[in-house]
């Protein structure tokens, strides 16, 4: 189990690392929507609530401070992968740390990948649960509950898209989901609007 930082290096003679071109798989635009892919995901849903119990002041001062983190983290990791030369948390961690910690960081990457693709299957079930099965007079041969919905659509959608070997055949399943994302916020920023006078305090007679 590896997570690539950046493409592998090649060895000199002396055990060191030599950094070679980078191999071209995917157009740019294919790039940072894979990379929006990866970084936004259904936490999008959690920030309307969270902005309503923090308040918007202190809502939008902790979204800065997690992004400060975020990118900090981010320049540590990429710091520390040019200096070492390795391309991968494993081997990053195996060398600056060793290789038991090495272990755990794997087994760190599985259950956060395993976990949120369990917590996937779950939301879309309850979306199939809500928009399918309460609203539609389904036919006999289609699927009549919550979890039939959830393996037609893990084996029709989530299946198909595990099975690439490369990034650059997700370029096209991760614009659809960032362009999905945008039409949620955008949803989402409407519903607000639409609220927010009737949730205005009514002005004194």
């Amino acid at each position: 189990l590896t997570t690539p930082l950046l493409p592998p290096h090649e060895e000199d003679g002396d055990g060191g690392h030599l950094m070679h071109h980078p191999v071209h798989t995917t157009s740019f635009a294919g790039s940072v929507f894979n990379l929006c892919a990866a970084t936004l995901g259904a936490g999008a849903l959690s920030l309307p609530f969270a902005i309503s119990s923090t308040g918007v002041t202190l809502g939008l001062v902790l979204l800065g401070i997690a992004a400060a983190a975020a990118l900090l983290s981010i320049d540590l990791l990429v710091g520390a992968m040019q200096t070492s030369g390795h391309g991968s948390y494993e081997s990053l961690t195996a060398a600056l740390i060793g290789k038991r910690t090495a272990a755990v960081v794997e087994f760190c990457i599985f259950a956060f990948c395993f976990g949120t693709c369990v917590a996937y299957l779950i939301a879309l079930g309850d979306i199939a649960q809500a928009v399918i099965v309460d609203h539609l007079d389904l036919p006999a041969w289609a699927p009549q509950t919550r979890s039939a919905w959830m393996v037609v659509v893990w084996a029709v959608a989530l299946l198909p898209l595990s099975l690439p070997t490369s990034l650059a055949a997700l370029a096209q399943a991760s614009f659809l989901g960032t362009a999905a994302l945008c039409c949620l916020v955008a949803s989402v920023c409407a519903h607000s609007a639409r609220l927010l006078p009737s949730s205005s305090p009514a002005a004194p007679r």
